[in-house]
Order: C-alpha cells, then structure tokens, then sequence
C-alpha cells in the first residue's frame, strides 16, 4: 500500500550506542515510524564505531528522495510511503518516482563486497 504524508520529526545521532537515523511521517493513516538503520560500523579492533560509505549513502539519498539539500529542511516536507507488512519499506519523492529503500541497499552493497 502507498500512502502520502508529511515528515513529522527526524532524528540523526546515536541512540543505543549507535549512529542512526529516523522519522516520523504523518499520514492520514496515523502516524509511522521509519528507520532506527544502523548507518555506522564496529571495528571490533579499535573497539569503537565509525562512519560508513553505506550511512552517508542512505543520508544523500533520502535528502534526494525528500527534495531537500540541508537535514533541517526535512520537517514538513510531503513523501509518499510504500507499507509492506504494516511496516515502512520504502520512501518515495512525492511527485518523482524516486525511493529510498535501506533494505534493498544493504543488500546491494553487501553484494559489492563480495
């Protein structure tokens, strides 16, 4: 199911210890969650987390799929949202056909390691 909405509120910072990202989109279905990736790394060397190619990967795109250049200009603006699972699988621009899909990211640069 696709739904449009309005970005609530976005968090980008640790939580649990980890980098992370989410928001909150406000649809005429309620309110969904989105996110809570873990965009950083475990270097089990240096016991201490780092940044990612892959989290600055899912940042710029979903700046790109929002319409924005700048984090702080996320609040307020339409996305559309694609539910799978009663859970937020994909975001899209609201007028574009253009997605952000984490799962379907990590996947692919998983596979560009191998």
């Amino acid at each position: 199911m696709t739904i449009n909405g309005r970005i609530k509120s976005s968090f980008l910072g640790f939580e649990q210890g980890m980098f992370t990202v989410h928001l909150y989109i406000e649809t005429a279905h309620g309110t969904w969650g989105w996110g809570h990736y873990e965009i950083d790394n475990w270097d089990s060397k240096t016991q201490s987390r780092h940044g990612s190619e892959f989290g600055v990967d899912v940042l710029v795109r979903l700046l790109k799929v929002a319409g924005v250049n700048n984090w702080n200009d996320l609040v307020g603006k339409y996305v559309r949202i694609l539910v799978k699972d009663n859970l937020i699988y994909s975001i899209g621009n609201i007028i574009q056909d253009e997605w952000i899909c984490v799962p379907e990211m990590f996947i692919m640069s998983q596979e560009a390691k191998e």
